[in-house]
């Protein structure tokens, strides 16, 4: 826990930590540096290149051979040599077999004796390297990487070369900070390779396409057939430049070390191994690097000429001779700032440590890469982590997946300066397999040059509030769906109520209406027939309004009529054009499948809807006509209400500022939403208004 706290340093105070190391160090070198460096670099190039020449003229008469490696070369094997076109290190072409690793072999043969014949072969690595176990041919397989199975097999010489292992992907494949960015993914790589093995044992969530060789792994990701290469370095930028795949890029390092390179051996000839490894010791780093020049771009100087490092030598003294007098003379000044400094700076460091531990939120500084670099304890107590655990993750490994995405979208967007900051929800995996909900927010700390340095990221735990969210959720679920089992209901009521008026209360009118006229036919008072007639009109006039309140509530014969007639019928009975001055048009082009397929709830509200939009029509639109049409549409029974009055502004009505309007129209789409389908209204001031309501057929 402590070491974790004594790498909680802000940006400032690391860059004046620096900056006091930087002071310090100049002072110590200035004074003694000089005249240390005059006399230790005058003895080290005397030694280095008595050295040099030492080691590069060494004859091959002067290895150092036991008895048995004498009597092998005396045997005259011929060592068969596995060729195959790896670049820089083995190219196969119309010439004569070359590279760096073949002229290594060739330089051994002079200093050595040993004859090697270079075979060309085309079959696979895994095919070569069985013949060899078997003793079949080759003898000696070039590149090769010792691992314990392998050692139990075959024979192997001392490393004689080693490259980076590194992640490569299409430039346009977005941010990848790791192996872990590629779980899931398709990955191509050499079959038979230390690397396939490596990657298939290490990380079996990925996806591995094996290749014939690097040149075709890396030709799959350029075309898009694989998502990524992992291989060697030195070997992919040759494959690239002269390939010219220029869309692709090398993206991170990977997690499994240097391709070291071995020369393998058949196991009955150890003695091989060994004179290899003696020739080897025996090759100066400038003949090496000679070698390593012919075939790539990147020069290594070697030191100079003793002469050139006396004349420096001579010059440096002088100078540092007159520094060593001015230094004096500060000495005492700067060790006095010094110490004023480190003081102030301890200070300052003990608050940002007090700050950043004792904040109420999680705080972390994550690496470009995703590695979580420092980490206070409430950010450990959010995800559920010890603090010195969470270090060996990156925020990756921990994000759900299917917060992932969206994450390392922003992060790219930090990267390339499109964002200061972000912020977002998401969620992590605790230790426990838990989730827990976070309110995210992320800025990115850069460096002088504007290189990324490190993102600062804090999280506030909201998984209480999201939990709180998920519950009114599921409530306002529960509501809609009650109320829709009210819509259905009433419904019901309304045409059980009509039904009930219709044929009891309506019936029983007008039966009593005809004994009343019965009545008056067998009378012969003219005062009791006015009588019975003016309880004929007023039976007549009941028998009338209660027809109306049967229209009103519902349409007890609509079953029997079908919708398109109840509609029709409801039309002609409230006589828009007598009594409104509205010309009315009624279209029915629904098919009788269309027809069938409704249920009786469904035809239920769609009367009702129709209806409320004629009533709004009369009441509010002053429109001079409206038409109603009921038609199919794909797999949907659409009616459809248009009128050419006043117009209104849908948004505004359904905000409420007329509240009756706006009550009416919110009503009906919640009514056709409960039956699974759609209200659109298109209207505008003074623009007429229609309305479209779409039933599904399945829902109907």
């Amino acid at each position: 826990m402590q070491r974790g706290k004594k790498g909680q340093k802000s940006a400032i105070n690391q860059h004046n930590w620096s900056s006091l190391r930087s002071l310090t160090l100049l002072r110590v070198t200035l004074l003694w540096g000089a005249l240390g460096c005059i006399l230790l670099a005058a003895v080290v190039a005397v030694h280095a290149g008595a050295s040099r020449e030492k080691a590069s003229s060494a004859p091959s008469a002067q290895l150092d051979l036991s008895a048995q490696e004498k009597a092998w070369l005396a045997e005259g094997h011929t060592a068969r040599v596995r060729v195959v076109d790896y670049p820089p290190f083995q190219i196969v072409d119309n010439g004569t077999p070359r590279g760096i690793s073949i002229d290594l072999l060739r330089l051994i043969e002079k200093r050595t004796g040993v004859d090697f014949e270079f075979v060309r072969e085309n079959r696979p690595f895994a095919d070569a390297l069985q013949n060899l176990t078997n003793l079949k041919g080759p003898d000696l397989i070039q590149c090769m990487t010792r691992t314990p199975e392998r050692e139990s097999r075959i024979a192997f010489t001392e490393s004689y070369l080693s490259s980076p292992r590194i992640i490569c992907t299409r430039k346009d494949a977005g941010f990848v900070s790791g192996i872990r960015n590629l779980y899931g993914k398709s990955i191509a790589v050499p079959r038979g390779t230390v690397v396939s093995e490596k990657l298939q044992s290490r990380y079996p969530m990925l996806s591995l396409l094996r290749c014939d060789s690097d040149e075709e792994a890396l030709r799959r990701v350029a075309a898009g057939k694989a998502k990524a290469y992992v291989g060697n370095l030195t070997l992919a930028s040759y494959i690239i430049r002269e390939h010219g795949l220029a869309n692709l890029k090398v993206a991170a390092p990977s997690p499994l070390g240097d391709h070291v390179f071995c020369y393998g051996i058949r196991r009955d000839w150890p003695e091989l191994a060994s004179i290899i490894n003696k020739a080897l010791d025996t090759i100066s780093p400038k003949e090496k690097a000679a070698i390593q020049n012919r075939y790539l771009s990147v020069r290594y100087e070697h030191g100079v000429a003793p002469e050139q490092l006396a004349k420096w030598v001579l010059s440096a003294g002088g100078v540092a001779a007159l520094l060593l007098l001015a230094l004096a003379y500060w000495n005492r000044n700067l060790g006095r700032k010094a110490r004023e400094r480190a003081s102030e700076l301890a200070r300052s460091e003990e608050r940002f440590r007090a700050t950043f531990e004792q904040a109420a939120v999680g705080i972390a500084h994550v690496a470009p890469d995703g590695r979580l670099l420092r980490i206070n304890q409430r950010f450990g107590d959010i995800v559920g982590y010890p603090l010195e655990e969470l270090k060996e993750f990156t925020f990756q490994d921990i994000t759900h997946p299917d917060d992932l995405d969206a994450d390392l979208e922003h992060v790219q967007q930090l990267l390339d300066g499109k964002d200061d900051t972000y912020s977002m929800e998401k969620r992590y995996f605790r230790k426990d397999g838990k989730i827990v909900w976070v309110n995210l927010t992320v800025s990115l700390i850069r460096e002088d040059t504007g290189e990324p340095r490190w993102f600062v990221s804090v999280i506030e735990d909201i998984t209480r509030r999201k939990a709180a969210e998920e519950k009114i959720r599921k409530y306002q679920e529960r509501l809609k769906g009650l109320a829709s089992q009210i819509t259905v209901a009433e419904e019901r009521e309304r045409q059980r109520i009509a039904t009930e008026l219709h044929d009891r209360i309506g019936q029983t009118l007008a039966l009593a209406r005809l004994q009343v006229t019965l009545a008056r036919e067998a009378t012969s008072t003219e005062e009791l027939e006015s009588i019975l007639d003016d309880i004929s009109d007023s039976m007549l006039e009941a028998s009338q309004d209660a027809r109306r309140l049967v229209s009103d509530l519902s349409y007890p014969s609509m079953n029997e009529l079908g919708l398109g007639a109840a509609i029709s019928d409801w039309i002609e009975k409230r006589q828009l054009e007598e009594r409104y001055d509205i010309k009315t048009k009624f279209i029915d082009h629904l098919s009788q499948k269309r027809r069938e397929a409704l249920s009786d709830d469904a035809r239920a509200i769609l009367f009702r809807n129709v209806r409320e939009l004629l009533t709004n029509v009369i009441k509010h639109a002053q429109a001079d006509s409206v038409s109603v049409r009921l038609e199919d549409a794909d797999s949907c029974i659409r009616a459809i209400v248009r009128d050419d009055g006043v117009g209104f502004d849908p948004e505004e009505v359904l905000r409420g500022t007329q509240k009756e309007a706006g009550f009416g129209l919110f009503s009906i789409e919640e009514r056709m939403a409960d039956l699974g389908g759609s209200t659109e209204i298109e209207s505008a001031p003074g623009q007429g208004c229609t309305v479209t309501l779409t039933i599904p057929e399945e829902e109907g």
